[in-house]
């Protein structure tokens, strides 16, 4: 806006649903995320894999590791597997486009070593093109060889040391309790007196080992399972029951947080070569 413009010129664009298609491939257990997003925000949350998303336009941020970052196009973040993490993109005036892919540990980390957290790094250069070859190869046979070299790249990078989580007993034998159940919610009462601790004792600890609080831990572990039991041939309805939900409804909202699209949509990328908007 130029000095002296009047704020009746301002035009902001409404707020609408993110446009988002998930794939993923069997073969490698990698999945493809990409879309727009126009002022949407997701919930704090981790993944079991290494996340890479790149900017393709517009400015998204990345709120990780205690502090935010812009992602400006050009630009890629990097979410080490298992650190909590929010993706937002709230300017009113230009829609977000993404792409993201989850790349499992056995890609990335190199003889055992965990690759570092990079800060956002301009997409040029070897990086651009190690990130295209996979996401060109995505379920064919070049894929694994694809992401290898991704995964070399990626370890030559600066970045953050990663700084382990402190990981009790306690923590282990919460988490333990909270993955055997699957089928159901656990109450913080139920967990701490399994673990014999007081539940705001409980919260603390386990929120430092994690990043995470124990409900959504929990509720996220769900989810997890529920997009196994889904692309093993579930309904959406099926996978609702089982997983103790109190809907479908209210397990297709959970699933859109988490995952970015619905049950039915996610079920589509899984199996299908190629994808409509969905």
């Amino acid at each position: 806006m130029s000095v002296g413009a009047s704020s009746s010129t301002l035009r902001f664009m409404p707020k609408s649903r993110p446009t988002v298609v998930v794939e993923r491939d069997e073969a490698t257990g990698v999945e493809r995320l990409s879309g727009t997003w126009n002022q949407h925000r997701t919930q704090k949350h981790a993944h079991p894999e290494y996340q890479f998303t790149v900017s393709d336009a517009g400015t998204g941020r990345l709120t990780y590791l205690g502090g935010e970052m812009r992602i400006p196009p050009g630009c890629a973040v990097f979410v080490h597997a298992g650190e909590p993490h929010v993706l937002e993109n709230r300017e009113r005036t230009s829609v977000w486009a993404l792409r993201s892919l989850h790349i499992p540990a056995a890609f990335v980390d190199g003889a055992g070593a965990p690759l570092h957290q990079p800060i956002p790094l301009r997409l040029d250069g070897a990086l651009e093109r190690a990130f295209s070859a996979v996401w060109r190869t995505f379920r064919t046979s070049g894929a694994e060889p694809a992401l290898r070299a991704l995964g070399a790249t990626l370890m030559e990078l600066p970045g953050l040391e990663p700084e382990p989580r402190p990981r009790t007993l306690l923590v282990r034998r919460a988490t333990e309790y909270l993955s055997a159940i699957l089928d159901r919610r656990v109450s913080g009462t139920e967990l701490a007196r399994k673990v014999g601790v007081s539940s705001e004792r409980l919260r603390r600890i386990f929120s430092e080992a994690t990043g995470l609080p124990p409900h959504l831990w929990h509720l996220q572990r769900r989810l997890v399972e529920a997009k196994h039991r889904l692309r093993a041939g579930a309904s959406p309805g099926e996978a609702a029951h089982a997983l103790g939900f109190s809907d479908q409804a209210h397990f297709t909202r959970q699933f859109k947080a988490l995952v970015g699209v619905s049950p039915s949509a996610y079920v589509v990328g899984s199996r299908a070569e190629t994808l409509s908007e969905l």
